[in-house]
C-alpha cells in the first residue's frame, strides 16, 4: 500500500510539473495573441491570391509541356537537316570529284601528249588526293561507263608518268644536266613517290661527294713536304671535304622543304651521310698511314707503361736515372702532329653542329608547339635525330680517334712536365703551368667535350701524383733537413767530416726548400687564375647543354681541389721551416726568461722601465732571425712563417710562465712585455697576429690584480665583456703564481 502511495506522489509531481510547462506555453501564446491574430488575418487575405498563383502555376505547367514536345520535333527535324546536309555534300564533293576527274583525264593526256610533266604531275597529284570511297564509287561500271573509263586512263596515266619520270631522270643526272634532273625531282612528291625522288637525288650527291673526295684525298697526298700547309694537310682536307657536304645540304634544303615538305630534311641528310662517312673514314685512314699515326701511338703507349711502372716501385724524388729513355719519343716532335689531330676534330664536330642545328630547326617546323610546348611528336623526333648523329660512321671514327688523341696528349703533357722538373730553373712553375695551359688550350680547340672533360682529369692527375709529389718530397726533408736543429747539425758536420756533404750543399739544399717553399705558393695562386681562364673561355667557345656544363663543371672544380692539397703543402713548409730554424732558436731564448726576477720592487721596476732585461733583446734577437728569410722567400710566405712562429713564441711562452713567480709589478711588467712584443710582430706582417695573444693578454690581466677579489670583476664567461680563452683550472693556476696571494685563497676562488 505505501509503495502504491509513494507511486501516485511521483506521478503527481510529474503531473504538476507537465502542468507548469503548459501553463508557461500558454502565457507566451496569450501574451503573443495579438501579433497571432495578425498573422492569422494576413494568411486569410492571402488565401485569394493563392488560389490565382495556382492557377497560373498549372497553366505553366501545360505551356512548358507543349514548348517540350515542339523542341523534340524541331530538334528532330534539325538533325534531319543535318543528316541530308551531309549526304548534299557528299553530293557535291563527289560531283566535283567527277569533275576534277574528268578535267584530270583530259588535262593529263594532253599534258602527256605535249610532254609538260609538271602539269601531268598536277592533274595526277589531283586524282591521288581525291577521297578513295568515291574513286570507289567511281569505279563501278554502274556509275556509269564514262567514270569508269576515266579511272582507268588516269591510273594508266599515272603507272606511264612514274615510269618517264624515273627514266628522265635517270637520263638528266646520267648526263650531267642537273637543270633537267631538278624538273623530274620536284615531280616525285606530287606521284607520291618521295622516297623514291630523295633516294634517286641522293644517290647522286653521294657519287658526287664520293668524287669530290677521292679527288681531294689525291691532290693531298701529292703535296710536297716544303709546303707550309704540310703539317696541318689531312685538317685542311676533311674541311674542305665536309665543308662540300654542308654545302649541298645548304643549297638543297630549300628544295627538300619546299616540293617534299617539312620533316623531309632528316630523311635527305640520313641518306647522305653515309658517303661522308665513308669519304671521312677513307680521310683519317690516309693520315694514319701518312703520319705513321699507329706507330707512334703504340711507342706512346710502351713507353707510358714503362714510365708509370717505374715511378710506381720509386719513392725517391724524381731524376733523369728514373725515367726509362729507350724508344722514347721526344714530346716536342709530337706538337704539330698533335695540333693537326686537335683541327680535325673541331672540324668534324663543327660540322656535326651544322647538321643537329639543320635538323633540329627542320624538325620544330615540321611539329609546331603547341600551347608554346613542344608535342610528343616533336620530341621523339628529336631523340631520332641525336640517336642518328650519335650512332653516324662520322661519330664513331671522332669517338676512337678522341681516346687515342687523349693518350697522345696526356703523353705530351706528362713528359714535357718531368723535363720541366728535372731542369729544376727558376722558371719551373711558369714552364708547368704553360704546359698545361697549352695542352688544355690545345684539347679545347678540338670542341670534343669528352675529351676536354678527360683532359682537365689528367691535368689533376699530373698535378697531384707528379708536381705535387716532387714538392712535397723536397720540402718532406726539411730545412735543411727532416731533424730539429742540433740533430740536423750533428749529421751535416759528420757527413762534411766523411766527406759527404760540403758547406757549399747545405747551403744548396736551404735554396732549395725555400724556393721550393715559393714555388708551392705561386703553384697555389696559378690554380686559381687558370681554372677561371678555363672555365671562361670554354663556356664563351663552347654550345654545352645542361649536361654537358654540369660534367664540365665538375671537371673545373677539381682544380679547386688539387689547389686546397698545394695549400696545405704551403702550410706543412711554412710549419717545416718554422721548426727547423725558428722554433729552437725561440726556446733558447725563452729559457733565459725564467732567469729573470718578476717579483719586482718600485725601484726594479722603473729599472727594468729604462733598461728591460728580456723582451728587447727578444725582439732583436728574433728580428735578426726573421731577417734572411724576408729577402730570400716571398712576402705571402713570410707572412705565414711569422704567423707559424708567434703560435710557437705564444706556446713557448705560456709554458714558460708556469715555472716563474710574479708580484703584481712583475705582472705588469709581463703586460708590458706582451704588448711590446704584440706590436713588433702585428707591424712584421700583414696578417692579423694579435689573436693568437689572447691568452697571454688574459696571462697578464690576471697577474697585474691588486686585490685577488678582483678577479669578480672581470670573470663572468656569460656577461660578454671579454671571451675567456682560460679555463677556469688554468685561472686558479696562473692566481697561483702571485706569490703575494695565499695558495688558500685562491684555491677557494668560486669560478
Amino acid at each position: 500500500m505505501l509503495a502504491d502511495f509513494n507511486q501516485l506522489e511521483k506521478e503527481l509531481e510529474t503531473l504538476n510539473k507537465r502542468e507548469k510547462v503548459l501553463n508557461d506555453e500558454l502565457s507566451v501564446l496569450l501574451s503573443n495573441q495579438d501579433s497571432i491574430e495578425k498573422q492569422i488575418t494576413t494568411i486569410k487575405n492571402l488565401a485569394p491570391a493563392l488560389q490565382i498563383i495556382t492557377q497560373d502555376a498549372h497553366n505553366l505547367s501545360n505551356t512548358i509541356t507543349f514548348t517540350a514536345a515542339l523542341a523534340d520535333n524541331i530538334s528532330k527535324k534539325v538533325r534531319e537537316l543535318d543528316v541530308t546536309k551531309r549526304h548534299v555534300v557528299a553530293c557535291l564533293r563527289r560531283a566535283n570529284d567527277i569533275i576534277d576527274l574528268k578535267k584530270c583525264t583530259d588535262g593529263v593526256k594532253k599534258a602527256l601528249e605535249d610532254e609538260e610533266y609538271e602539269q601531268a604531275a598536277a592533274h595526277i597529284h589531283r586524282y591521288l588526293n581525291i577521297d578513295p570511297a568515291s574513286l570507289q564509287l567511281s569505279s563501278d561500271p554502274a556509275e556509269g561507263s564514262s567514270l569508269h573509263h576515266a579511272l582507268r586512263s588516269l591510273e594508266d596515266a599515272e603507272k606511264k608518268l612514274k615510269v618517264i619520270v624515273n627514266i628522265k631522270f635517270d637520263e638528266a643526272i646520267e648526263n650531267g644536266h642537273l637543270p633537267e634532273a631538278m624538273r623530274y625531282f620536284k615531280i616525285f612528291p606530287l606521284l607520291k613517290l618521295d622516297r623514291v625522288g630523295l633516294e634517286k637525288f641522293c644517290k647522286h650527291l653521294s657519287s658526287e661527294i664520293h668524287d669530290y673526295g677521292e679527288e681531294s684525298l689525291r691532290k693531298t697526298s701529292e703535296i710536297p713536304f716544303n709546303n707550309k700547309r704540310y703539317p696541318v694537310l689531312y685538317a685542311d682536307h676533311l674541311r674542305s671535304l665536309l665543308d662540300y657536304v654542308a654545302e649541298k645540304i645548304d643549297t638543297f634544303q630549300p628544295l627538300v622543304e619546299s616540293f617534299y615538305g617539312p620533316g623531309k630534311l632528316f630523311i635527305f641528310v640520313s641518306m647522305l651521310q653515309p658517303a661522308c662517312d665513308v669519304q671521312v673514314e677513307h680521310a683519317i685512314s690516309s693520315f694514319k698511314s701518312k703520319r705513321q699515326f699507329e706507330t707512334i701511338y703504340r711507342r706512346i703507349q710502351h713507353s707510358s707503361s714503362l714510365t708509370q711502372q717505374v715511378l710506381s716501385n720509386t719513392s725517391t724524388s724524381l731524376t733523369q736515372t728514373t725515367l726509362p729513355s729507350s724508344d722514347k719519343i721526344d714530346p716536342r716532335e709530337l706538337d704539330e702532329f698533335l695540333g693537326e689531330i686537335t683541327l680535325i676534330n673541331a672540324t668534324c664536330e663543327t660540322y656535326l653542329r651544322f647538321i643537329r642545328r639543320r635538323l633540329n630547326a627542320d624538325c620544330e617546323v615540321a611539329f609546331p608547339l603547341v600551347d608554346n610546348t613542344k608535342t610528343d611528336d616533336c620530341l621523339q623526333q628529336l631523340k631520332e635525330i641525336e640517336r642518328f648523329l650519335n650512332q653516324s660512321g662520322l661519330s664513331r671514327i671522332l669517338h676512337a680517334f678522341i681516346n687515342q688523341y687523349i693518350t697522345i696528349e696526356d703523353y705530351f703533357m706528362r713528359e714535357s712536365i718531368y723535363k720541366a722538373i728535372l731542369n729544376d730553373s727558376s722558371n719551373m712553375v711558369d714552364d708547368v703551368f704553360f704546359i698545361l695551359r697549352k695542352c688544355l688550350k690545345r684539347s679545347a680547340s678540338s670542341s670534343n667535350i669528352e675529351g676536354i672533360c678527360a683532359m682537365l682529369n689528367h691535368a689533376v692527375s699530373i698535378l697531384d701524383s707528379v708536381y705535387r709529389e716532387q714538392l712535397y718530397t723536397r720540402l718532406k726533408s726539411g730545412y735543411p733537413s727532416g731533424f730539429d736543429l742540433s740533430q740536423a747539425y750533428t749529421v751535416i758536420q759528420s757527413s762534411i767530416q766523411l766527406g759527404k756533404l760540403q758547406g757549399s750543399d747545405i747551403d744548396k739544399l736551404k735554396q732549395t726548400f725555400l724556393s721550393t717553399f715559393d714555388n708551392v705558393e705561386i703553384t697555389y695562386g696559378n690554380l686559381h687564375t687558370l681554372k677561371n681562364l678555363l672555365d671562361e673561355e670554354l663556356k664563351k667557345s663552347l654550345l654545352l647543354n645542361e649536361h654537358s656544363k654540369t660534367k664540365l663543371d665538375t671537371c673545373l672544380n677539381e682544380f679547386n681541389s688539387i689547389a686546397n692539397r698545394f695549400k696545405d703543402l704551403i702550410e706543412f713548409a711554412c710549419q717545416q721551416l718554422c721548426t727547423s730554424a725558428i722554433k729552437p732558436r725561440i726556446k733558447t731564448l725563452m729559457d733565459a726568461y725564467i732567469t729573470i726576477n718578476h717579483k719586482l720592487s718600485e725601484d726594479e721596476f722603473s729599472q727594468y722601465e729604462a733598461n728591460d732585461p728580456f723582451i728587447q733583446n727578444f725582439i732583436l734577437q728574433i728580428d735578426q732571425l726573421f731577417a734572411p728569410f724576408k729577402t730570400t722567400i716571398s712576402s705571402g710566405n713570410f707572412d705565414r712563417l711569422i704567423s707559424a712562429s708567434t703560435n710557437e713564441i705564444v706556446t713557448i711562452w705560456e709554458k714558460v710562465l708556469f715555472k716563474c713567480g710574479f708580484n703584481r709589478l712583475g705582472g705588469l711588467q709581463f703586460d708590458k712585455e706582451v704588448r711590446s712584443l704584440m706590436t713588433y710582430l702585428t707591424n712584421a706582417t700583414s696578417l692579423p697576429i694579435r689573436d693568437k695573444f689572447q691568452r697571454l693578454t688574459q696571462f697578464a690581466t690576471l697577474l697585474t690584480l691588486e686585490k685577488l677579489k678582483e678577479i669578480n670583476d672581470y670573470w663572468d664567461p656569460t656577461s660578454g665583456k671579454i671571451t675567456w680563452r682560460l679555463t677556469p683550472s688554468e685561472v686558479r693556476q696562473i692566481l697561483g703564481l702571485r706569490t703575494d696571494f695565499r695558495s688558500d685563497d685562491v684555491r677557494a676562488l668560486k669560478l
